[in-house]
């Protein structure tokens, strides 16, 4: 995390830092996330009092630093992604192999 010597308070400053090292690709995702993450920081901060700074950045460090939790979810992000193209193209590859599902689509369209 970056130096606190703004005047914005400490879970201010971690997301926006988060919302920055996110960027913009898949900004609905992000959006997500980012409240995700903040329902988090607000969970864990509850019992902590305001003025424990302290416990906050105990908290925030446990979290991880807003770049490596963007990393992590870029990660995913593209494992999904990955994932449902191989299902998508694993269905067709299936579905081609076996037309018997659609044996009257392939019917009309006479044999290949």
């Amino acid at each position: 995390m970056t130096d606190q010597s703004t005047d914005q308070p400490l879970a201010e400053q971690y997301l926006l830092e988060l919302r920055i090292a996110l960027g913009y690709a898949n900004s609905a995702a992000n959006r997500v996330y980012v409240d995700e993450i903040s329902r988090h920081i607000a969970e864990g901060s509850a019992d902590l009092s305001p003025a424990d700074a302290e416990g906050l950045r105990r908290l925030l460090n446990r979290l991880g630093s807003p770049t490596e939790i963007a990393l992590a979810f870029h990660e995913s992000q593209r494992e999904a992604y990955h994932s449902n193209r191989g299902a998508a193209a694993a269905s067709a590859r299936n579905h081609l192999a076996d037309p018997g599902g659609n044996s009257a689509m392939f019917d009309l369209l006479g044999p290949v």
